[in-house]
């Protein structure tokens, strides 16, 4: 889309743009992002057009540039150089510098990742920030799948093509939070070392920024923005990049089957952080609808109570000719769910979430690859918090 600045890239630029962005911001740099951060969204809030919300969506990029190449001494005073060229908007100097750090750290930052011949340097390099757990998974993985014609085509097969579903008409009031709500909690839920998304927003840059002394706290701006999504009130354009995510291709392989893959959405920092804001709100509700058949939502240790229920059922029926047990494992399913039954059976059971289900699910979102960009125009996304609520609403309703 033309921008009425021209020079601001696309939303599509945006999210081509293949450049890492720090894991942590630097503690002398953190009041310099937090100010731009919380003006940014400031103006969000307020204007809420398509412009405001490009801004937002390529801020990262241009002020959090992951600079290893360059040494780690130089990044505090990089970052708070940046965030000064932003607040004199001098957006098109950003961009290009943007750009240029995308060519000259895009081979040693993507190779390594794409060619699975060095997961133990990655998985020393997640040691080292802290991040364990990552670092262990990294070395069961099978790694990432190739970048070839066979991975896009399984990647296309798994995205098939379906109309846009009819938004069913409701006259509840979209869900907010209150001006008590515990954001500081629900950034903090999220496991260290989460990744970001197309825009490279991360979690913990809203954390960073949200725990640095201003006079005016950016909490409340990230709750006025955050309820601004939830009324699905938004630019819809803003929903196919928002409400898209960066995709990832895993190596799905079985003895004696065909090489196959598993696609993970890796969703935009603010669209995860408004769908656990309002996870939060429903739990209660969700957990009075599904139990006590269902135990993956709303449920604290879900896949223990399976587990020594099933054993129960099993000691107990042992004897019994007629009991058996059915194990079914739904193939694709999240991606195959209708979104047209997600909607009807939102408006019916939270009637309050509609607007902002409608607003992610109702148009088609982008997801972005290496090799393209791919439609999302089936089931609900696996990397989106709401997900397991929207999938297991229509499976218990069927």
């Amino acid at each position: 889309q033309n921008q009425p600045n021209t020079n601001l890239p696309s939303f599509e630029e945006v999210c081509q743009l293949t450049l890492a962005t720090l894991r942590f911001i630097p503690k002398k740099s953190r009041p310099s992002f937090a100010r731009v951060l919380s003006a940014t969204l400031r103006q969000v809030v307020l204007e809420n057009s398509e412009l405001a919300w490009l801004k937002l969506f390529m801020l990262t990029k241009c002020v959090l540039p992951s600079r290893k190449h360059r040494g780690h001494h130089d990044v505090p005073a990089s970052v708070n150089f940046l965030c000064n060229l932003w607040t004199k908007s001098d957006f098109g100097t950003l961009w290009n510098l943007a750009k240029g750090n995308h060519r000259h750290n895009h081979q040693s930052h993507d190779q390594a990742a794409r060619d699975n011949q060095d997961l133990v340097a990655y998985a020393v390099s997640l040691g080292r920030a802290g991040l364990l757990g990552k670092a262990c998974k990294a070395l069961e993985s099978k790694g990432l799948a190739p970048n070839n014609d066979a991975t896009w085509g399984l990647l296309q097969s798994k995205h098939p093509s379906c109309p846009p579903p009819a938004a069913p008409s409701s006259s509840a009031h979209p869900i907010s939070i209150g001006p008590d709500f515990d954001i500081l909690s629900i950034l903090r839920s999220f496991p260290k070392g989460t990744a970001a998304g197309p825009s490279g927003l991360r979690i913990q840059h809203l954390l960073d920024a949200a725990l640095t002394p201003l006079p005016t706290s950016i909490c409340a701006t990230l709750k006025d923005t955050i309820n601004l999504l939830a009324s699905g009130k938004a630019p819809p354009l803003v929903a196919r990049f928002l409400a898209g995510g960066r995709l990832i291709a895993l190596n799905k392989l079985k003895d004696g089957s065909l090489p196959d893959i598993r696609p993970i959405a890796v969703g935009e920092s603010l669209r995860r952080l408004t769908g656990k804001c309002i996870c939060a709100l429903v739990k209660n509700k969700a957990s009075d609808l599904f139990q006590p058949l269902q135990l993956g939502v709303s449920c604290s240790s879900g896949s223990e109570k399976i587990v020594h229920g099933l054993r129960m059922s099993i000691e107990k029926h042992w004897m019994d000719e007629d009991f058996v047990v059915l194990k079914i494992d739904m193939r694709n399913a999240f991606n195959l769910v209708s979104r047209q039954a997600v909607l009807d059976e939102c408006a019916f059971f939270f009637p309050e979430l509609l607007p902002w289900v409608t607003w992610c699910y109702g148009t088609h979102p982008l997801l972005w690859h290496q090799l393209g960009h791919l439609s999302s125009e089936t089931g609900v996304q696996q990397g989106d918090p709401l997900g397991p609520l929207l999938f297991s609403l229509v499976q218990c309703t069927s």
